[in-house]
């Protein structure tokens, strides 16, 4: 009995004409319609929206940004779109497509020019974007000036263009919005910084091994000396972007300027 019933279900799916019911494109419901009438209903109902194609705003970070639609040679695709409706779930075994008879979304088709889409992206990303800056730290006098750096924002025209392609399918009238992730620099290590800086000092003298003319000088070099787990504290607890640290600034003999 129950291989009758597969059977006779399987039947009926296979020679189902119209739609599967419950299949929706937008707030437009298509299921039971032959192709042909979902094609018509849609021509009816995407009439009215054609000036969704004109003009979006996209907030980026807060920001509004008007694009031109039209300019992006964006169109319905009403067709495809009842065809894409009318293949759902026509696809697998008789249990997916029973499955399948539960209903839908299926997007608008919307054809456009993507080239133009990335084009009109490209003010955007250039304008909200913003490089990360990395720690950096100089030696003035015996003060250690450490350069937190500053955090920046990363914004991917491909995500965008991805954003505004899925808002124009779905036919929303709303703006869309996207917040671009922020990049944070690396950390500071007063633990590496110590390291470089913490050389023993040395002074100038003469390359006479790989120069015996006496032309060339070896310029003499300072040491810094200071409490590294001291200073990644002051740096942690500092909500300033520059941070100056105490050192004890370790002097050479003979300095490069004093030999020449």
């Amino acid at each position: 009995l129950m291989v009758l019933v597969c059977i006779a279900l399987a039947g009926v799916l296979f020679l189902y004409q119209g739609i599967y019911p419950g299949v929706q494109v937008g707030d437009l419901s298509v299921g039971k319609m032959k192709q042909k009438e979902a094609q018509t209903a849609l021509e009816q109902e995407y009439a009215q929206k054609q000036d969704l194609l004109k003009n979006v705003t996209m907030v980026v970070n807060g920001a509004e940004h008007q694009l031109d639609i039209s300019q992006m040679n964006a169109a319905y695709n009403l067709k495809q779109t009842a065809e894409n409706a009318w293949d759902y779930g026509r696809e697998g075994n008789v249990f997916h497509r029973t499955y399948s008879f539960g209903g839908a979304q299926v997007d608008i088709v919307v054809d456009v020019d993507r080239q133009q889409v990335l084009d009109q992206m490209d003010p955007i990303v250039q304008q909200v974007s913003q490089q990360v800056i990395e720690s950096t730290y100089t030696l003035e006098g015996e003060t250690l000036v450490v350069d937190k750096g500053q955090a920046g924002y990363q914004v991917d025209k491909e995500d965008l263009t991805e954003l505004l392609l899925k808002h124009l399918r779905e036919g929303s009238e709303g703006k869309v919005e996207y917040t671009a992730p922020v990049v944070e620099p690396s950390p500071v290590s007063m633990e590496d910084i110590h390291n470089q800086l913490s050389v023993e000092a040395h002074s100038a003298y003469l390359d006479l091994a790989n120069d015996p003319s006496v032309n060339t000088i070896v310029p003499s070099q300072s040491g810094a000396e200071f409490d590294a787990a001291q200073a990644q504290q002051t740096v942690d607890a500092s909500e300033e972007r520059m941070v100056q640290i105490p050192v004890q600034l370790i002097e050479p003999e003979v300095t490069t300027e004093e030999l020449q």
